[in-house]
């Protein structure tokens, strides 16, 4: 018989806040470019490039919401969490 996936656990449903859908394993390959492209972005957030950070953002927020929403299982609290560590990450930038 097929493999049920149980679409209540949040790592597998769609997250609402950030419209993303689960994330998927990439190669090896993709997942180092990545992290040396978002290397050199926050290099330019640390010079206070204020376009780097909304790169930033928009590259990590998904990831970062799921990993928080799987920590504290609350919705609201985990976006709160989430825009204040965006926010002292920024501050710190400055």
């Amino acid at each position: 018989m097929g493999e049920s996936h149980d679409v209540s656990q949040p790592e597998e449903a769609l997250d609402v806040a950030t419209h993303a859908l689960p994330t998927v394993p990439r190669p090896a390959a993709a997942r180092i470019a990545e992290s040396r492209e978002l290397a050199l972005i926050l290099e330019q957030v640390t010079r206070g490039d204020q376009s780097a950070f909304a790169e930033f953002y928009y590259r990590t927020r998904s990831r970062v919401y799921g990993m928080v929403l799987r920590v504290l299982r609350d919705q609201g609290l985990s976006e709160e969490t989430v825009q204040e560590a965006y926010l002292q990450a920024w501050s710190a930038a400055e």
